[in-house]
């Protein structure tokens, strides 16, 4: 291949003078003159590749083969850790007709069923409708209360190990509507109760009281219907 090029030679400050210069061989070329910018885009073939010149890094990036058949699945992993167990879901306590009594809660053993009201009072019934249709009264005061009349604050002593929010009724028996307390956490106090309520209604005293915790009312004994039963709360 015989490249013919020209060259223009401008001498400063004197004439031009074109030359042509005729290159019929490679030993012509200074080795590493030419590059690619001197080569013109898409001119070269694969005749101009000397076979077997090139390697797969050449065409690295550039060149794909076909997508391979999927490889067979490999063997099944160990079995992973048991998970934590979730919470379990609240359960409510609902008499025959369907009405929402509280929240179950577990103090007792079956067959009774104990539920925390609305109002934060846990009661216990005996679901038998044989049974008469009251609750157990667990606490039964009587309230102390530091000044006469019954006025002021109300005290009780807690009657452990029942729960800290076990209903407290004083009528006796505890029917519905009967009215409900609850003693209040707190830090125990001792004094001497000048007046005292009970099932029988307030009355004087002067009584030493120890380990006393505030009384809050707390709502009323509910109307129930027998039989009991358990409901998913929500």
């Amino acid at each position: 291949m015989v490249v013919a090029l020209t060259a223009l030679v401008v001498a400063l400050g004197g004439t031009a003078t074109a030359a042509t210069v005729v290159i019929t061989s490679s030993k012509q070329i200074k080795d590493g003159a030419v590059t690619g910018a001197d080569v013109k885009n898409s001119s070269l073939t694969g005749a101009d590749v000397k076979n077997a010149s090139l390697t797969a890094a050449d065409f690295k990036g550039s060149i794909q083969g076909a997508k391979g058949e999927p490889g067979a699945q490999g063997a099944q992993g160990p079995k992973g850790d048991q998970g934590a167990r979730g919470p379990a879901g609240a359960l409510n306590v609902v008499d025959a007709t369907g009405k929402v009594l509280g929240t179950m809660v577990s103090t007792v053993q079956p067959p009774f069923m104990s539920f925390l009201t609305a109002e934060g009072a846990i009661l216990t019934y005996d679901p038998n409708p044989a049974v008469p249709n009251q609750p157990f009264t667990v606490w039964t005061g009587p309230l102390w209360y530091q000044a006469g009349g019954c006025s002021g604050t109300a005290y009780v002593v807690p009657q452990w190990p029942q729960p800290l929010q076990s209903a407290i009724v004083l009528a006796a028996p505890p029917v519905a509507g009967s009215d409900i307390y609850v003693a209040q956490p707190g830090t125990p106090q001792s004094f001497t109760a000048l007046s005292r309520r009970d099932g029988a209604g307030c009355a004087s005293t002067s009584t030493g009281v120890g380990n006393a915790l505030v009384a809050m009312a707390a709502g009323t004994v509910p109307s129930v219907t027998k039989p009991l039963y358990y409901a998913p709360a929500g």
